[in-house]
């Protein structure tokens, strides 16, 4: 089988192979996505579930053998994504390191805060929104008046949790403190938040969505928001291009804090692209 065969095999799409058809090897992005999901606890039958519902059909055995690095991947599957992973630095590194992907282009930034993510790299035509800090527009972000297709690249980085007053100074700052206007208070609203501004991301975008999401852990209870962003985005005519996992150092554990054994989460940045036919 030919390098150009190989990379249609293994391509990310909504479409699967036959169970007699599973490819026996990764490419990039899904070698990456195995490690994350199995650093986050999955077994290897749940990893292989959870790439099945982004259009990756492997069985379980592929996946442990991506786990365990044998075979190990081999660039001349003729894919040309590699694994990304950004340990130091902050989200603006890692907004840098994704410029190289999507380039100059025409961008908006759904919910551009304190903006910090364009401290190192900004586009020339940068238009921001945000509804409770200074910016360009002042819009809920699922659902502004941009025109369809309008803009090349739309970055998104929604809440990722619902903490009430005891993190406020936190919470206040990125838009999700319980008190503000539209802010989520529980679990469900943050994930209906997230769907409702990919989906809004996905109309407005020609071609790249930028997604900053994560998963949380809520009284012992583990929520999957990069799945859930990574299945709307597909529904929503994007393919995966990228995923970053990033995972800043975190205090220890304060003392008397009950361990659920989870652990923390990585934030994961998930640069999607159009399909041609949507």
């Amino acid at each position: 089988m030919d390098n150009e065969a190989v990379a249609e095999r293994l391509r990310v799409t909504t479409d699967t192979t036959t169970s007699l058809d599973r490819p026996r090897s990764l490419s990039a992005w899904a070698l990456q996505r195995v490690l994350t999901l199995h650093a986050n606890g999955l077994g290897y039958r749940a990893i292989a579930e959870e790439l099945g519902r982004v259009g990756i059909d492997v069985n379980w055995s592929t996946v442990r053998r991506a786990v365990k690095g044998w075979p190990p991947y081999d660039p001349s599957s003729g894919s040309t994504r590699t694994p990304n992973q950004v340990k130091a630095g902050n989200s603006s590194d890692i907004i840098l390191k994704l410029s190289k992907i999507f380039g100059d282009v025409r961008t908006l930034d759904l919910t551009y805060g304190l903006g910090v993510f364009w401290k190192k790299y900004a586009p020339r035509q940068l238009t921001t929104n945000d509804f409770f800090k200074d910016a360009d527009r002042h819009q809920n972000f699922t659902a502004t008046d941009f025109g369809d297709r309008s803009f090349e690249l739309v970055v998104f980085d929604p809440p990722f949790t619902a903490n009430g007053p005891s993190k406020q100074r936190h919470q206040e700052r990125y838009g999700s403190h319980r008190d503000q206007e539209g802010a989520p208070q529980n679990i469900k609203d943050v994930r209906r938040l997230l769907v409702g501004g990919i989906k809004e991301a996905c109309r407005i975008s020609g071609r790249w969505v930028l997604v900053k999401t994560q998963d949380v852990v809520e009284s012992g209870q583990l929520h999957p928001n990069v799945n859930l962003a990574l299945n709307t985005l597909v529904k929503y005519g994007f393919k995966i291009h990228t995923e970053v996992p990033f995972q800043p150092n975190r205090r220890p554990q304060p003392k008397g804090r009950r361990d659920t054994g989870l652990g923390a989460r990585p934030s994961v940045f998930i640069l999607a692209e159009r399909n041609c036919a949507a």
